[in-house]
């Protein structure tokens, strides 16, 4: 998936039950660390506790990509 991808998905679905909303989210924001957008990254991996509450492994693996950043 690419960025692009990634982004077109998020604003498509922004509202919507979905289940994979939260592992693109995430996706997206390795995929913004990959292409050095550290800024766009660390929004992602903080927003993921609050928009994401109820998936602890989702958090999790937020904070281990946040954990590793500059």
């Amino acid at each position: 998936i690419t960025i692009p991808e990634a982004e077109n998905f998020i604003q498509a679905n922004t509202g919507k039950a979905n289940a994979y909303f939260g592992i693109i989210y995430l996706r997206l924001g390795e995929l913004y660390e990959q292409d050095g957008d550290v800024a766009s990254a660390k929004e992602i991996y903080s927003s993921i506790e609050e928009l994401f509450a109820g998936e602890p492994e989702l958090i999790a693996r937020a904070k281990e990509h946040l954990a590793r950043l500059p």
